[in-house]
This record gives C-alpha cells, structure tokens and sequence, in this order.
C-alpha cells in the first residue's frame, strides 16, 4: 500500500472537482472543461485506489481499463457507471470534433464524478486536509 500517492491523487481528484463546480455554476459555464474535469475525477480517484492497494496501472485515461482493475481487488467497483466520462478525457479537447455538451449533460457528469470520488474516498478513508 502507498497511502501517500494515493493520497496525492486523490488531493488531485479534489481539485478538479472543485474546478467542474465551480465553472458549472458560471453563466456560461465552458462545459467541455467541465465534463473534461469530470473525467480527471474519476480517472484520479480510481488510480489513488489502485496505488493504495498497490495494483500498478499503464497511463491511461480510459475509465472501464482502470475500474476493472480495481474491481480486481473490490467487486464493489462493478456498481459504478462511469458512462460517457472517457470521450471526455481526449477528444474533447482538441478541435478536429468540436464539442461543447449541454448543460444538463455537464450536470449529469458531475453527478457521476462526485458519486464516484465519493466512492473511492469511502473505500481507502485517507485524510485529505
């Protein structure tokens, strides 16, 4: 187990948790950078899992690759739904398939970020203060 690095991820999820709501709550929210930072939530907290289990993982951004490693060490994990999460970690963000989700779509991603985070949180119970 590394709780230090897996503490460090999830100080990471934290913070683009806090970016996705608090730029959700604008006016005009950029609502691909919310769904973007929505992906980083869950692709974070899953990895702070796998470090405090010690499970090594490839850099990746795919979502279902590093959930069904934790569900490796917890069947829980086969509860979560990450839905569309993954597109948003890369295509997103670049200009050859412009996108920008509506804001009940962002909504919905953040929905899925903070029940996720939340879920990892529970399961490793580290101090993040």
């Amino acid at each position: 187990m590394n709780d230090e690095y897996a503490r460090q991820w999830m100080l990471k999820a934290k913070s683009d948790l806090k970016i996705a709501e608090d730029e959700l709550k604008t006016e005009n929210p950029a609502t691909d950078a919310v769904c973007f930072h929505c992906q980083q939530v869950v692709e974070k907290a899953f990895k702070a899992f796998l470090s405090f289990h010690g499970i090594a993982f490839e850099k990746v951004h795919d979502l279902e690759y590093l959930r069904n490693l934790c569900l490796q060490k917890d069947a829980s994990f086969s509860t979560l739904d990450t839905g569309d999460l993954s597109s948003y970690a890369v295509t997103i963000r670049y200009p050859d398939d412009i996108y920008f989700p509506p804001v009940d779509e962002a909504s919905d991603a953040l929905k899925i970020a903070r029940l996720i985070n939340a879920f990892v949180a529970e399961k490793i119970n580290l101090n993040l203060s």
